[in-house]
């Protein structure tokens, strides 16, 4: 087991990249090549599990800006779709940009309510 400050392992780091590219941890243990009980060990690792969620962090990160790059052509694609002959392909179409709005309006209002909280509790610490 990786102690506090300690490097991961190759065979460690293995394992990272196959739980990331697995579907289930018993599968990245038998991928990564080790046994499942000491991959589940690893998984209760306070090093190993900040490793994890920094490669994790990472994926994400670039799907994000592959997400990004796909907006325009993703929106202009809604666009056609609103002008589409058939009135149920345009209701989808609709009801796709509406609920995406709703959302996207939602989470920056949390994500504003949530900058307001943090400011507030910085203020309290000072």
């Amino acid at each position: 087991m990786a102690k506090s400050g300690a490097v991961l392992t190759p065979t460690q780091q293995r394992s990272i990249t196959a739980l990331l590219t697995s579907r289930s941890a018993s599968e990245a243990a038998t991928v990564a090549n080790v046994p499942p009980r000491t991959l589940t060990r690893w998984l209760t690792d306070d090093t190993f599990k900040a490793a994890l969620r920094h490669a994790e962090a990472s994926v994400l990160d670039e799907a994000t800006r592959r997400l990004v790059v796909l907006l325009s052509a993703s929106l202009d694609t809604l666009e056609t779709l609103l002008q589409d002959a058939d009135s149920r392909v345009r209701l989808r179409a609709a009801v796709a940009i509406l609920t995406q709005a709703i959302r996207l309006h939602e989470l920056r209002e949390i994500e504003e309510r949530l900058a307001a909280l943090e400011a507030m509790q910085h203020e309290r610490t000072r």
